[in-house]
């Protein structure tokens, strides 16, 4: 990658250098996760390009440079912000930092620019944060080509049944174990309904939306989801905790707390 001219892209993380400048981490569309260096956007004589370079905003970047570290030769806004606050913004900085864990470098992951840009609009228009991260959490997983089978039993490879808990083995996929009854329904560790799995499967948000039961989605099988996404994640996350994990356990605290 020699030069890049007007590249679709949004910015994960940025950090100062040296004393005007800043090294951007973008997501873009075309080359995936690249890092780029701006000079000068930190000094009073560039604020218009250091307002532009933030995140959940829609760039058009260009850059130059075979090595890890691109430099930056301009920059400017591509689209309508999208503006995110509350349990919503700490969300998108969510999105922010599992693809900057997740992704590789100059290693293009197809449909991610999509999916990543597609979530942010949700997060603006809905109320219902969980599902649409659960949504990209799976399709981020499935770009990096760690996808799970969800349809078929990994030991026998009978289907999937609605009925039915599954258990989780690492590198395997889901193994039956047992029936679904009042008397196993709380949750155990590593055990997920074939219902959920079902609906991973299908896409939650379009199996919902034919389901017709939101509520359900949201009372049983949403928490249950995160518990499954949290055990997957956790290899490609690494061991250091999340920032936005602490800032939704800010912000919980002090909702209780009102």
């Amino acid at each position: 990658m020699n030069s890049v001219e007007n590249a679709l892209c949004y910015v994960l993380h940025s950090k100062p250098f040296k004393d005007t400048s800043a090294i951007v981490e973008l997501l873009s569309q075309e080359y995936g996760l690249v890092s780029v260096i701006f000079k000068g956007v930190r000094s009073t004589k560039n604020s218009a390009k250091s307002r532009v370079l933030q995140p959940f905003q829609p760039l058009l970047a260009s850059w130059y440079g075979k090595r890890e570290l691109k430099s930056g030769k301009s920059v400017e806004q591509g689209g309508v912000p999208h503006m995110l606050s509350g349990k919503k913004l700490y969300s998108g900085i969510y999105l922010n930092e599992i693809l900057l864990r997740m992704l590789h470098r100059d290693a293009p992951a197809e449909g991610i620019y999509e999916h990543y840009q597609q979530c942010l609009s949700e997060l603006v228009d809905t109320d219902n944060i969980e599902v649409y991260l659960r949504q990209f959490e799976w399709r981020l997983l499935d770009a990096i080509g760690y996808q799970l089978p969800c349809e078929c039993d990994a030991q026998s490879g009978a289907p999937i049944v609605v009925d039915a808990y599954y258990r989780y083995e690492i590198n395997h996929g889901f193994i039956y174990d047992s029936p679904i009854s009042s008397k196993n329904f709380a949750p155990r560790s590593g055990v997920f309904s074939g219902e959920l799995l079902l609906a991973i499967s299908r896409d939650m948000v379009v199996y919902a939306q034919q389901q017709q039961y939101h509520d359900n989605l949201s009372r049983h099988l949403l928490p249950e989801a995160k518990r499954l996404m949290r055990l997957v994640l956790a290899p490609h996350l690494g061991g250091k905790p999340l920032e936005s994990k602490k800032l939704f356990m800010g912000i919980s605290k002090y909702e209780s707390s009102q």
